[in-house]
């Protein structure tokens, strides 16, 4: 159960990192992707709306397989940033340590 509220926590600090990978390098199209960032939060709404049902029709264990999707999409999108390069000449932002 503290494992499940744990989640919950790790959502908050992740939807910051996600927000501004999301939006990096988009250019004149900010504005337009920084919405569709914000309109995608509804989907940390409808699911645990969705995972319920799902509980409710095929038991509560397998129906942590569609959040399980969601993390796997998630990481996928981590991955892939992780692996874009950046252009010459731009700067990253590093706090001292």
């Amino acid at each position: 159960m503290f494992a499940l509220l744990a989640v919950g926590f790790c959502n908050s600090i992740m939807f910051p990192s996600i927000f501004t990978l999301g939006i990096q390098d988009l250019g004149p199209l900010t504005s337009k992707g920084s919405s569709l960032m914000i309109a995608a939060i509804v989907g940390g709404a409808i699911l645990p709306l969705g995972t319920g049902k799902l509980a409710d029709h095929i038991g509560l264990q397998a129906a942590f397989l569609l959040p399980a999707i969601c993390y796997v999409y998630i990481a996928g999108f981590g991955l892939a940033s992780r692996r874009r390069r950046l252009p010459s000449g731009v700067l990253i932002p590093v706090e001292p340590v």
